[in-house]
């Protein structure tokens, strides 16, 4: 079936992947509670997708896009690796991760994530040794990795691009309101 919706478009190609087992990775099980290890592709994502490959939007399959996407997948890094919305997490939750009392945590649902730049900086590698180290202490394992490894390296973009129920508001202007990055704590 996918394969016939994207023969639908001109110049797109389907490239089906195996995610390797996480476990044989990392030589050991890691604690992931109640999370799928398909979690962990995000972070895999520069040995996942070919070297031609220079730019990567991950969504999460839970994730209802009501817009094309090209303005996202297109949007200017400004010399970051990764692009993400805001999450709306207090200051005591970042805390708790050792972030910066300025850092923003962000929703990895859905990630825009400069190749090129990732695979140079060898952030695969690095966030799986960050995986091994926090072994189950984390509550949101690949999401507080991302966070607080990569926070001086994500741009943090308008929530339009990923809201959350709890962006959301029975009152229409206020909605649009938040297509500007913002802080919420």
């Amino acid at each position: 079936r996918l394969k016939g919706m994207v023969t639908k478009y001109h110049n797109a190609h389907l490239y089906i992947t195996e995610v390797p087992d996480l476990d044989v990775i990392l030589g050991e099980e890691i604690d992931i509670r109640r999370y799928s290890r398909s979690m962990f592709s995000r972070i895999m994502c520069s040995s996942l997708i070919p070297k031609n490959i220079h730019r990567v939007l991950y969504i999460d399959c839970d994730t209802l896009i009501l817009e094309n996407v090209t303005e996202l997948f297109n949007l200017n890094l400004k010399g970051k690796t990764v692009a993400a919305v805001n999450d709306c997490r207090n200051k005591r939750y970042n805390d708790n991760l050792g972030m910066k009392e300025d850092s923003i945590y962000i929703n990895s649902g859905v990630l825009l994530i400069g190749l090129d730049r990732y695979r140079n900086e060898q952030y695969e590698s690095f966030l799986i040794e960050k995986i091994k180290k926090h072994n189950g202490e984390l509550e949101f394992p690949d999401n507080d990795i991302i966070c607080r490894y990569l926070e001086d390296d994500i741009l943090i973009i308008p929530p339009k691009f990923n809201a959350t129920s709890v962006l959301f508001s029975s009152n229409w202007k206020q909605l649009q309101a938040l297509r500007k990055p913002h802080r919420c704590f």
